[in-house]
């Protein structure tokens, strides 16, 4: 990812405008001498983003699939920014090269993300965004220190810092849970000690989800679900998901309503092995 990344800033540069210049990743020590004007940006450093941290994971249902992401490492990639107009540094390139550096300045200012045309297809769209920050204060406290360790001489440049979500575990998929079992009753023991509910006093109740498709299998969202057989009415989400919870074992007429639709549908509670609580509007 942190070469996409560079990528990424490279066509941001060349796509607004800059001219014939070249866009290199080079260490920028002594021996960097490029020919022609250029926009170097070297990546010198790497580390995590601790305010973004958190443990929560994503989670997304899908054709009766669980999918449970872990939260990603959001990793803060700093790069120094300069430019190179030619190698004898007399006044007229030294101030090419400051009206280059300003350009560039300018174009990475005026992005807070990375523009998905500049991503590759895979992080398009990305949520969170790949954020970008320049002229972040004391990144580099000591200029000249830094100049010297990657061998060579204090030059004008700023930095620029772009924290993108990397995702490092793999995403989990398990099938969705339709029914819940909740057990009521008195607390009684057995001859070894072991907790047991009197079985005259055990009371079952059922949690149920299901989900409501339309004739082309797609999900209906904010359609009405009721169970005929009780006052419980509930509402589609944006995955067609319903929920009743303490709901007693038998028959159930589901009457779903989307827009001018309306159609019923016989449930078991709870759902014989293999079956779903899932309909389908035709």
């Amino acid at each position: 990812m942190i070469h996409e990344l560079s990528q990424a800033l490279r066509s941001l540069l060349t796509r607004s405008g800059l001219g014939e210049i070249e866009v290199v990743f080079n260490r920028p020590a002594e021996n960097f001498q490029p020919t022609k004007p250029t926009i170097n940006l070297f990546l010198y450093d790497l580390r995590e983003n601790l305010e973004l941290r958190h443990n929560e994971p994503g989670i997304e249902r899908r054709s009766g699939q669980v999918i449970t992401r872990r939260p990603p490492l959001f990793v803060a990639c700093s790069y120094l920014v300069t430019a190179w107009v030619g190698q004898s540094q007399t006044e007229t390139e030294i101030l090419q090269e400051q009206a280059l550096l300003s350009q560039a300045l300018q174009i990475f200012a005026r992005h807070p993300t990375i523009p998905d045309d500049d991503l590759p297809e895979p992080f398009k769209r990305s949520i969170p965004p790949w954020e970008m920050v320049t002229l972040l204060p004391d990144t580099q406290k000591n200029l000249s220190e830094f100049w010297s360790s990657i061998g060579n001489k204090l030059r004008p440049s700023f930095n620029a810092t772009v924290t993108m979500p990397m995702p490092v575990f793999a995403e989990v998929t398990s099938s969705m849970v339709t029914t819940a079992t909740v057990k009521f009753g008195k607390l009684t023991t057995t001859e070894e000690g072991k907790p047991i509910i009197k079985p005259e006093t055990l009371q079952e109740f059922f949690h149920i989800r299901g989900q409501v498709v339309g004739a082309d299998d797609k999900p209906k969202k904010e359609a009405i679900a009721t169970l005929l057989e009780t006052s419980l009415t509930t509402q589609t989400d944006d995955n067609g998901q319903f929920r009743f919870t303490d709901l007693l074992a038998g028959s159930y007429t589901l009457r779903v309503q989307s827009g001018a639709t309306s159609q019923n549908f016989n449930l078991t509670v709870p759902a014989p092995q293999n079956s779903t609580y899932n309909v389908k509007l035709t």
